[in-house]
């Protein structure tokens, strides 16, 4: 029988947290290692082989660049084996491994995308040229694609689609999409609306009370079931956007025209609780919730962060009651 010690609980968590890092780990050590490298052989590829003179040619070459070698990798999304839950792919008889949100250098060097990637690369190979430019992508359907700006005006692109121009509207229109921001990838926090460039929006208003009295400081999250009818990859609704109450125990949200699933998030230290209901937006109207904590029916909201704070108890208690041992392994 294996005698399991504390010492041998202590090395198997260092080990499991060091292994959960790995991967972070991998692409970040190559970003800092080559990723100058890597930089500038891309853009010299790309500068001898289309020589391009103004920002619409270089665009369209650095599109070209990704379209000739990236790997779209959602053309292998089809099965849902285990090494693929795992990022692992059968590349050509090679397996290769498909890790996501990495540096933008990770990306050039790996050449493995998917919409993500393919916007990410372009942001960073136009931001590095010295053009301006943004990651714009639409959460609830999860799509992304990129704009850049020169002389104050935008240019709207979606590099997986081999799409140097893109035409706003016409696109709005064929995803469906419920609400589309841009993003500064050097500062994510830094993000705008820019839904309305891309199809008709309406209302909603979401009001929390208890006790006939507002809260304030409450998650309303808006999710999305758009691409459970079209992908079997989608199992639960997507989230498209969350905000807080104010201090009129209300939040507003400019959405697009579809059925939204509205969840109230209330949080506890240990445990979360939901309040979810539908609401149905047309273009133009005013919609409006409202929630009551104190009467309307609620559920156990998943949070793997409580999972988090949990263990993070258990691990203090633990330590609290074993902390002479401790001492004498630490000494």
């Amino acid at each position: 029988m294996v005698k399991i010690t504390l010492k041998t609980i202590m090395i198997s968590a260092v080990i499991v947290f060091l292994l959960m890092l790995l991967p972070m780990g991998i692409m970040y050590t190559y970003d800092w290692i080559y990723g100058e490298k890597i930089t500038n052989d891309v853009l010299t590829s790309i500068q001898n082989d289309k020589n391009p003179q103004t920002h619409k040619e270089l665009a369209a070459a650095i599109i070209d660049w990704e379209c000739t070698n990236f790997e779209p990798m959602w053309t292998r999304n089809n099965g849902n084996t285990t090494l693929k839950k795992l990022g692992v792919f059968n590349i050509d008889g090679n397996y290769r491994l498909f890790l996501r949100n990495g540096p933008a250098t990770w990306i050039l060097y790996n050449k493995m995308a998917c919409c993500g990637e393919y916007a990410n690369a372009f942001v960073y190979l136009m931001n590095k040229s010295g053009y301006e430019s943004r990651i714009v992508h639409v959460p609830g359907e999860d799509h992304v694609w990129a704009e850049y700006f020169v002389d104050g005006e935008k240019y709207v692109v979606e590099p997986s689609h081999n799409n140097s121009q893109m035409n706003t509207t016409k696109r709005g229109a064929e995803g469906q999409w419920s609400y589309v921001e841009s993003v500064d990838p050097n500062n994510l926090s830094d993000k705008v609306d820019v839904s309305d460039e891309y199809f008709g929006c309406g209302n909603l208003t979401v009001s929390i009370y208890n006790n006939e009295n507002p809260v304030k400081d409450v998650n309303v999250v808006i999710k999305s079931g758009l691409l459970l009818n079209l992908d079997s990859r989608y199992t639960d609704p997507k989230e498209v956007t969350n905000k807080t109450t104010d201090e009129n125990g209300s939040v507003n949200f400019k959405l697009g025209e579809k059925t939204y699933i509205v969840d109230v998030v209330d949080h506890y230290y240990l445990r979360d609780w939901v309040y979810s209901k539908n609401v149905t937006i047309s273009v133009g109207n005013n919609s409006e919730l409202r929630y009551n904590l104190d009467k309307d029916t609620r559920k156990p909201y998943p949070n793997y962060i409580n999972f988090i704070k949990l263990f993070d108890v258990v691990g203090v208690g633990f330590m609290v009651l074993n902390w002479k041992k401790i001492k004498v392994l630490l000494n």
